[in-house]
């Protein structure tokens, strides 16, 4: 009966240890993940709007090697107006330049105009704000995006709408606005190449 009561205390010691273990195993892993989901603030980047600093007064991210920023603070840039829709998580811009454009968290196109389409990533919510990636927010609202990695800057230069005469050529327009066909052709709302007329302001 001694030897059987000792043998059920050793027996004991060994168990709580092991759960502890068990315990520190499964919770050493969640922490490395959540360290490891965590994004990468772009804090020390500076933002230049025509050649001009602007202050980045939220924390920009870096996400898969891809800048995103709070659309309320681009669209402060750029003069748009913005409204939040809570019940959906999206937001409605109208631009500068009359442009109307949805953003939903989490969703992979967006609505400009009358047109749905693919963004390079889709917007995601964070800290109550919407994040949306840079260069697609950019084109959205009329400008281009230059990034310079190596000094961490990123300059944001607006584009000025091009007046389309008889002897407008495409690749000047496309020079002067420095975007691709397909780019313009969706800001416009445009199909094909051959739709673009004298008298349209791009």
């Amino acid at each position: 009966m001694g030897l059987l009561g000792k043998g059920k205390r050793r027996s004991g010691k060994p168990g709580v240890a092991a759960m502890l273990a068990l315990v520190l195993c499964v919770i050493s892993p969640l922490t490395a993940a959540s360290a490891e989901e965590k994004p990468e603030e772009a804090q020390d980047i500076t933002v230049l709007l025509d050649g001009e600093a602007v202050p980045v007064t939220n924390a920009w991210q870096m996400r898969d090697n891809r800048l995103y920023a709070p659309i309320a603070q681009l669209a402060k840039l750029f003069d748009a107006q913005i409204r939040w829709d809570s019940k959906n998580d999206e937001t409605t811009l109208e631009t500068a330049l009359g442009d109307r454009v949805v953003l939903g968290d989490g969703v992979p196109v967006v609505y400009f105009n009358d047109a749905r389409y693919r963004l390079s990533a889709p917007p995601f919510l964070d800290d109550g704000r919407l994040y949306v990636p840079v260069r697609d927010a950019a084109e959205m609202m009329h400008a281009k995006v230059v990034w310079d990695g190596a000094t961490r800057i990123v300059q944001l230069v607006s584009v000025a709408p091009v007046a389309v005469t008889e002897e407008t050529d495409l690749a000047a327009i496309l020079e002067q606005v420095g975007i691709s066909e397909a780019e313009l052709l969706m800001r416009n709302e445009l199909d094909h190449p051959d739709d673009i007329k004298a008298g349209n302001t791009l």
